[in-house]
Parts: C-alpha cells; sequence; structure tokens
C-alpha cells in the first residue's frame, strides 16, 4: 500500500500530499497488488455523483492536511488543529473519517471544500464528526456530490455551512451545541437533503437561504432557538419535517420565499408560533400538525408600512391544537386558501384575522372547543369567504362567540355553517355580510345577534334550535334582511329593525284545548332613535302532517300577550294569510310584539269553548319528527275504546308498546324515548276498537 502520510507534533505548516513521479517499474509493481476503494452508491447516486476514484490513490491521513489530488482519504486516528484542518481543492475525493473525530480549538474550519478556484465535483465526505470549531464543515462551489454520516458539535458558528452547492445529495446528519446547525447558503440548489437531526444550537437549526429547488426530507430541529429559518428561498420541497420546542418560532418564512412546499410537517411546543410566514407568496402547506405553541399555530403577517402583503399561499388538511393563542392568525393577508382546518382546544380563538385581511378562503373548517371566540374577524378585514364550517364549544364567557365580525370588516360571505354548544352563535356588528345556511343549536347566549351599527346584512336559510335567545338585532342595526329562519320545527322568514326573537315556551294557556303549539316565535323589539319598532314580514313554514286535520286555508297567526290572552288577528294591527302552494302562513307589518302562533280561524280562543269531545279517531303526525331521542304522539277517540299504540321497525318487529289499556273518549297524548333505538324509519299503529291507522316516524341519532 501506499506510504502514510504523517507530521511530527511540532509541524505547523500544512503538508501538500501529491503524487510523487518514481521510477515506473516500481510503480507498476505496487499498482499490480493494489485495491481501489469505491464508494458504495446507489445507481442513481453513482450517476449523480460520478467516479470519485479517479485514480487509485489511497492515504491514510493522522493530521491536517490539503488535498489537492484525486483519491481516498481515510482517518486513521482523532485528528486535532488550530486552524483550517482537512481543507479539499480537488475534484474526485473521498474523505472517510473512519468514525474519527477533526477535534479544533474554536479557531478556523474542520473540513473546508475550496471551491474559490474553480467548480468542484464528485467529492464524497463521510462518517466523521467535527467538533470545536468555528465551522465545522464548510463547502462552497461544490456539484454532484455527497456528504454523508457527519456530526457536528460544539462549533462556535455553524455545525455545517454549504453554499452554491447544486446537485448532491446531503444525508445522514447529526448537528447540537452550535451556534447553528445547517445553514443552506446562497445558490445552494436541487439536492437532496435527509435524514438530519440538529438539536440544542443556540441560534438556528436549519437556516435555508437563497436556496432553490432542493428538496429536504426527514429533517427534525428540537430545542433551537428558532426551528427552520426560510428567507429568499424557492421551489423547495420539505417533506416528514419537525420543528419542536424552539425558543422562537418552529418555522418562519421570511422575505420573498416563494412556491416553496411543506407536507407532513410537525411543530409542537415551541415558544413562539408553529409557522410564521412574513411576506412570502404562494407557497403550500399540506398535511400540517401544529400543537402546544405557546403562540398560535400558523400566524401570517405581512408589512403594511410597505402594502406588503401575504397572498397566494394554500394551505390544506392543517391541525391545530391546544395551542395559547390563535389555532391560524393572519394579520395583513390576502388571497389565501385554507381547505381542511382541524382546530381543537386553542386557549385564544380558533382562526383570527386581526387587520386589513381580504380575499381569503376559509373551506371545509372544524373548530372544538377555544377560550375566546371560534372565528373572529376584525379592523378592516372584508370580502372574504367561510364555506363549509362546523364550531362547537366556543368561549369561556357570555361575550364571546362562535363568529364575530366587526370593526368595518364589510361583505364577509358565511355558507353552511354548523355552530353548536357554546356561549354564542353568530355576532354581527359590521355591513354587507351574507349568510346562507346557518344553524345555531344549544348554544348559552344568542344564536345571531345584530348589534352596534350593523346594516345592509343579509341572512337566509337559519336554523336556530335549543338556544336561550335564538336572534336579536338591536342598537343601531338597520337595513338587515332576514329570510327562512328555522325556529325549533317552526320556521319564520321576516325582516326586522331592532327585533329579539326567542324561541320561549309558550303559556300554559293554550286556545281551544290544544296541548303544544307545532309553530310559534317570541319576538320582543324596543324603537330605535324615536321608530317604532317594526317587522316587515313574517312566514312560519308549515308541514300538512302534524297540522291534527286543520283546514289548510283557515291557518292564520295569532297573538299572546299577558293581559288579553290569545287574540286573533283581527284584534291586531297585522295582517295575516296562508300560502297553501308553497305552505306557509305570514303576518305582515308587525309593531306589538309578543308571542306568535300559527293557529285555525276555526278554533275557540278559550279552553271552556273547547270541551266538546272529537266527533272522528284520529292520529296524528308524531311531533317534532324527525326527532332525538324523545317525541309525542296525540290521537283521538270520540268514544272509550280499547286502545293498543305499538311501534314497529321496518322488519315489522314490534320495538315498545306505549298503550295497551281501555281509554275514555277525549284526545290523548303519549310520549315516546327512543334512546335505546338506533338511527332509522319506525311505524307506529294506532288500533281503538275498529279503528287501525298505521304512520312513519324518523329517529335521528
Amino acid at each position: 500500500m501506499l506510504p502514510r502520510v504523517t507530521r511530527n507534533k511540532s509541524m505547523t505548516m500544512k503538508r501538500t500530499i501529491q503524487t510523487s513521479i518514481l521510477h515506473p517499474l516500481p510503480f507498476i509493481l505496487l499498482l499490480a497488488f493494489f485495491i481501489p476503494t469505491i464508494p458504495a452508491f446507489a445507481a442513481d447516486d453513482a450517476a449523480r455523483i460520478g467516479n470519485t476514484a479517479e485514480t487509485s490513490d489511497t492515504t491514510m491521513v493522522s493530521e491536517c492536511i490539503e488535498i489537492i489530488n484525486s483519491g481516498t482519504y481515510v482517518l486513521e486516528s482523532d485528528i486535532t488543529g488550530d486552524d483550517d484542518c482537512l481543507i479539499i481543492k480537488a475534484s474526485y475525493v473521498t474523505l472517510d473519517g473512519n468514525g474519527f473525530s477533526v477535534i479544533g480549538e474554536e479557531n478556523g474550519r474542520g473540513i473546508f471544500v475550496d471551491g474559490s478556484e474553480q467548480l468542484l465535483s464528485n467529492i464524497e465526505i463521510r462518517n466523521i464528526i467535527v467538533d470545536g470549531w468555528v465551522l465545522g464543515l464548510l463547502a462552497s462551489n461544490l456539484n454532484e456530490s455527497r456528504i454523508t454520516d457527519i456530526t457536528a458539535r460544539n462549533n462556535t458558528s455553524n455545525g455545517l455551512r454549504l453554499g452554491n452547492i447544486s446537485d448532491s445529495v446531503v444525508d445522514s446528519i447529526l448537528a447540537y451545541n452550535n451556534r447553528n446547525g445547517i445553514w443552506f447558503a446562497t445558490s445552494t440548489r436541487n439536492n437532496q437533503v435527509s435524514h438530519i437531526t440538529s438539536r440544542d444550537n443556540t441560534h438556528y437549526g436549519f437556516y435555508v437561504s437563497g436556496s432553490n429547488g432542493n428538496m429536504f426530507e426527514q429533517l427534525a430541529s428540537i430545542n433551537n432557538r428558532d426551528g427552520f429559518y426560510v428567507i429568499s428561498s424557492n421551489n423547495n420541497l420539505f417533506r416528514e419535517v419537525r420543528s419542536d420546542s424552539s425558543r422562537l418560532y418552529g418555522f418562519e418564512l421570511r422575505t420573498s420565499s416563494r412556491s416553496n412546499r411543506f407536507e407532513q410537517i410537525s411543530a409542537s411546543y415551541n415558544r413562539w408560533h408553529g409557522i410564521r410566514i412574513g411576506e412570502s407568496d404562494h407557497n403550500d402547506f399540506d398535511d400540517v400538525f401544529l400543537h402546544a405553541n405557546e403562540m398560535s399555530g400558523i400566524f401570517l403577517i405581512g408589512d403594511l408600512r410597505f402594502n406588503r402583503r401575504v397572498t397566494g399561499n394554500t394551505f390544506r388538511n392543517i391541525t391545530a391544537t391546544e395551542n395559547e393563542e390563535s389555532g391560524l392568525s393572519i394579520s395583513v393577508a390576502a388571497y389565501n386558501l385554507f381547505d381542511g382546518i382541524v382546530l381543537n382546544d386553542n386557549e385564544q380563538n380558533g382562526i383570527t384575522l386581526s387587520s386589513r385581511d381580504h380575499d381569503n378562503v376559509f373551506r371545509n373548517v372544524v373548530i372544538d372547543g377555544t377560550g375566546n371566540h371560534g372565528i373572529s374577524v376584525l379592523n378592516n378585514s372584508p370580502d372574504n369567504l367561510f364555506q363549509n364550517i362546523e364550531i362547537s364549544n366556543a368561549g369561556t364567557s357570555s361575550i364571546y362567540y362562535a363568529m364575530q365580525f366587526g370593526n368595518d370588516s364589510p361583505g364577509n360571505q358565511l355558507r353552511n355553517v354548523v355552530i353548536s354548544s357554546g356561549e354564542g352563535g353568530l355576532s354581527v356588528r359590521t355591513d354587507s355580510t351574507v349568510v346562507d345556511s346557518l344553524a345555531v343549536s344549544g348554544v348559552a347566549g344568542t344564536a345571531v345577534h345584530l348589534w352596534q351599527e350593523a346594516r345592509g346584512n343579509s341572512l337566509s336559510n337559519l336554523f336556530l334550535s335549543d338556544n336561550t335567545m335564538d336572534f336579536q338585532s338591536t342598537g343601531q342595526s338597520t337595513g338587515n334582511s332576514v329570510e327562512h329562519m328555522m325556529l325549533d320545527g317552526g320556521a319564520v322568514s321576516f325582516r326586522a329593525r331592532d327585533v329579539r326573537i326567542n324561541h320561549a315556551d309558550p303559556p300554559d294557556e293554550l286556545p281551544g284545548g290544544l296541548e303544544e303549539l307545532p309553530y310559534h316565535a317570541d319576538i320582543r323589539g324596543s324603537s330605535i332613535a324615536g321608530d317604532e319598532p317594526h317587522v316587515d314580514f313574517i312566514r312560519f313554514y308549515y308541514d300538512p302532517e302534524i297540522l291534527d286535520g286543520w283546514d289548510e286555508t283557515t291557518l292564520e297567526i295569532w297573538r299572546y300577550d299577558s293581559e288579553s290572552g290569545w287574540t286573533r288577528p283581527a284584534e291586531n294591527s297585522y295582517t295575516t294569510g296562508v300560502n297553501t302552494e308553497e305552505k306557509y302562513v305570514y303576518a305582515e307589518n308587525i309593531t306589538e310584539f309578543s308571542i306568535f302562533a300559527v293557529l285555525s280561524s276555526e278554533l275557540p280562543t278559550s279552553v271552556t269553548e273547547a270541551e266538546e269531545l272529537p266527533d272522528a279517531f284520529r292520529l296524528a303526525q308524531n311531533y317534532p319528527n324527525p326527532f332525538n331521542p324523545s317525541t309525542r304522539i296525540r290521537y283521538d277517540l270520540p268514544e272509550s275504546a280499547q286502545v293498543r299504540l305499538e311501534i314497529y321497525n321496518l322488519l315489522g318487529e314490534r320495538v315498545a308498546t306505549l298503550v295497551d289499556a281501555r281509554q275514555e273518549a277525549g284526545s290523548h297524548q303519549v310520549a315516546f324515548e327512543a334512546g335505546h333505538l338506533a338511527s332509522g324509519v319506525y311505524l307506529y299503529r294506532l288500533q281503538a276498537g275498529d279503528f287501525v291507522r298505521t304512520k312513519k316516524l324518523t329517529l335521528i341519532r
């Protein structure tokens, strides 16, 4: 084999290793017994990187050297130096650390691939530890090369710094206790970077600057100041990357970083935001998990001083849980898309639009559990679209809503929104909001609240149930339109000013001996600036099957107050009528607010007038229907009879017997509790003497 290249400990100057010019005969004899060492690359890597053994030289290294010839260089022991140590100035070089360390004294560079004089290529550096330098490993002006199995630790600047490197492989790196773990500098492009852990560094885990077209895969940043800092870098792919326990951001994109793609990203337990994006456009995030960061999960922020907005970014399949601020927060951002977002148990808002955010799209969003609002849109944030939104358990006090829009944020659109539980539903105190298809159930406060100076808002297809207050329009709210609002099975359409609607329980005294009201609403209001309170019109949409045989043409809207009891339309100032084609009863120009209900003009107004017995056997449609888990079934007996009322499934199997007894003539009602049954359609069958009638009911769990 070739002689080892060594130097005395007292030598202070590096030695240049060159191939000696010898007599050809001994050289040929020596070469005949020499087996060259060739790195074991994959087929595609071999094509990229080339043959690193352009010559057959193998040199054993035990001191700091400068390499200017091709060949294979293998460390035979740890090396200690106080200046630049292993310097590579030639192409087709393999440097194999053999598991040994290159140890410095906080000066110079442990390994320096110096392409300052020429572009270097086909270099492999592997299986080596760089410890205690200013720069552990510095490589520049390099292509088609490979850097693998490197440990960089205790370096005062960067563990690895790679600049102007292209078409190369960087793989299996551990960087810790440096200032920066790994720095990808200007013109680093088209490289494959994978299997890297950067931890416990005082500044950046990964710093990516001016780098384009690289693939970063299976990277981890743990307990650094910043996890990943990406600046002025474009068209990179980050896949299977995580950043945990950073002292600032998990990921930060700055200064015109564009068209990067992030897949399978996680950021947890970072002291600031999980992901922060500033002045960077058209990046794509897919499959991102953000957990327990001390600020927001994702934070987008532009710069008003220079009118720079964060625009054109796409976020798909994002999950943000238990972050101490919002799951998602944006400021000075426009034309971004958020699709498939899950936000659970974040301590402030689920989504925050805080200032001058416009034309963003939020689609297919699920929010469960927030300390404050589910979605908050404030401070001149207009023309955003919220579509297919589900919010539950929003807010911890009465001042919070599942969705709030205010402070000069007009023109936002809400389509297909479902709100359940929590404190409040929808709060609007701005202009020109469009709401189409909103369901609110079980909130402790108001389901829909138009207040302060809410003007020109349009709301349609509202379904409100089991809320403390269903609807309020208060303060200086004017010119708002509400059409087709469903209240617990009774549907109301109306236009209103300064109105509150509450689906309260009706008074015990019902006309005609009725035991329930199929459709009713409690409408309250007050005057505004001297004007009388006013509702332009209301409509109750009815189902003929639950009208107990009333003639549709006799339907009208009655009014109740504590002094007069139930009064017909003729005794009030409003007008009423029925549209039997579209199945609704309406009243117009209501100025005296109270409880309103759909009743029949044939009903007596008092209980004593209704003591006549039913004139025929009758089985009414259950109410409510569909139901969960209980409903009521009414039937009339014109004479005493043996009564049997049973429930069957669609297979004909009896699942319940509600009545099996002789009953007196009159109207009867029985409750059916179906908590033990599965969802589906069932049949209920009444047999009273010779009268037999069967109807369907639907259980929805």
